[in-house]
């Protein structure tokens, strides 16, 4: 296996945790753990579920980044900063040596 495979099979098992993490959420809820009332053993899964999918989420998210799985996305997309016009950025934010002499 190349080390972008392993990256890969990484991330997917970073994505599986996560979501099977969220999925444990919805069934705190769904089972009624939290509804009537809270007990203990629903708030300390609810907080174990949450902590698992922010831990790994955050895993995936940073490989996924670093393979570029993300860039196929519109919206993390970075477009590259285009050059201002030189005459509207120096006449905005006259630098040390422009300014003018009469201001003290």
């Amino acid at each position: 296996m190349t080390p972008k495979q392993e990256e890969a099979v990484l991330a997917l098992l970073c994505l599986l945790i996560t979501l099977l993490a969220l999925g444990g959420l919805v069934w705190a809820f769904q089972a009624a753990l939290l509804a009537p009332q809270v007990t203990m053993d629903g708030l300390l899964l609810v907080l174990v579920c949450l902590t698992m999918a922010a831990i790994f989420g955050a895993m995936f998210y940073t490989i996924a980044k670093r393979l570029g799985w993300l860039a196929v996305l519109p919206a993390w997309r970075r477009t590259k900063a285009q050059p201002e016009p030189a005459g509207s950025a120096a006449a905005a934010n006259p630098g040390p040596q422009e300014k003018s002499k009469d201001v003290p």
